[in-house]
């Protein structure tokens, strides 16, 4: 009978008699070291009929199944860490949550817009690095509701930004002072080749 041994990780390690199941149309060495979805493409390209219960389409589907339990699961723990930790640390608890596990880094966001927080442009702000999206729609205040039914006013992250603007009385982010800097020396070079220019012309 032909068989295949995986690794843990999917890869086939050695395959026996696939050569005469195929009647030479696949050799057993080609295999060794594919993955068994490239097994299956390749079965499938060289023509080979399976059949309809055949193992390899059971253990794909059973990996599937598994990884997509994984990924569900590690939602639900994002979504259960916003639930309990309230309306600031709820969401900057699943934040790191989401960049350790590799989660969607918009939902905590979307829960974690509380425009009393005094910290909520760092957070914004350590969102956008991470490549967050400036159009993002967010829930404003979703902790405050009377009740789960009650609709939220929704915010994108660039209003966020303007309405919980900052100016320079109450801080810069260290990215924002970089800027500024860069622009500083922009301009103060640009006013001394205009100096020199100047003086040279006299």
């Amino acid at each position: 009978m032909a068989h295949l041994h995986l690794s843990n990780t999917g890869y086939v390690e050695i395959s026996e008699f696939v050569f005469e199941y195929t009647d030479g149309v696949i050799k057993d060495e080609e295999l060794v070291g594919l993955h068994l979805t490239k097994v299956l493409e390749l079965i499938r390209e060289r023509g080979v009929i399976l059949s309809r219960n055949n193992e390899i389409d059971k253990i794909l589907k059973n990996v599937y199944k598994q990884g997509y339990r994984k990924e569900e699961f590690l939602n639900c723990v994002m979504y259960r860490i916003i639930e309990r930790g309230g309306n600031r640390i709820g969401p900057r608890r699943a934040f790191l949550f989401a960049k350790e596990f590799n989660r969607n880094i918009d939902i905590p966001i979307k829960f974690g817009i509380d425009l009393s927080d005094p910290g909520l442009r760092s957070f914004i702000n350590e969102y956008i690095k991470l490549g967050g999206n400036n159009d993002l729609v967010c829930y404003q205040n979703y902790f405050f509701r009377a009740s789960k039914y009650e609709e939220c006013s929704e915010v994108t992250v660039d209003e966020i930004l303007i309405i919980h603007g900052c100016d320079a009385s109450k801080f810069y982010s260290s990215e924002e002072d970089e800027l500024h800097q860069k622009l500083v020396d922009v301009l103060s070079k640009g006013l001394e080749q205009k100096v020199k220019k100047i003086s040279l012309n006299k």
